[in-house]
């Protein structure tokens, strides 16, 4: 079987509020805005970077269910840095869900208009384990006081360095 590895680089999503989705992407999460107009707000991780996330202004609000984007995921390079997010969301009363899947920790929040977000670092491939070739997940709880144990700092933001920075969407 060959292994095919797709790499989205941009998602664009219309939204309602802008004064409330900026309070959200850059006070709540710590992106940066690196271009912005009356039309348009473009995030990127870390100021100088290209942007991965455009939001439309000006979007309407559903008044029915509909189908569309299930979730954005950010991949963070360790626990350590997931923990810090943890940390901040939990202090701003932020509601977060949590899934186990053996292979990776993750959270999961909405934005304040109820788009997906989630959040989440891999565990070491080596420990993984797999079946007939095929990797074994499941979803359990998040032990949350573990990994709030693994916290080395306050969140500030995507830091810039040599941190691997990842992003996928899921519609």
């Amino acid at each position: 079987m060959q292994k095919v590895k797709y790499e989205i680089k941009h998602l664009t999503m219309c939204v309602v509020d802008e004064q409330r989705t900026r309070v959200f992407y850059e006070k709540v999460l710590g992106l940066v805005d690196v271009q912005s107009d009356e039309k348009e707000i473009n995030y990127a991780f870390r100021e100088g970077e290209q942007p991965f996330l455009t939001m439309l202004l000006g979007g309407k609000a559903q008044t029915v269910a509909q189908t569309g984007l299930y979730h954005m995921a950010l991949l963070f390079p360790d626990a350590t840095e997931l923990a810090s997010l943890l940390h901040r969301l939990l202090t701003l009363q932020i509601p977060v869900g949590a899934g186990d899947h053996s292979v990776s920790e993750a959270l999961y929040i909405n934005d304040f208009e109820g788009n997906g977000i989630e959040l989440y670092h891999d565990r070491d491939a080596a420990g993984w384990d797999s079946q007939d070739g095929l990797v074994t997940m499941g979803t359990d709880e998040v032990d949350g006081e573990q990994l709030l144990a693994k916290k080395q700092h306050d969140w500030a933001g995507f830091p810039s360095g040599d941190e691997d920075w990842s992003f996928a969407f899921y519609g």
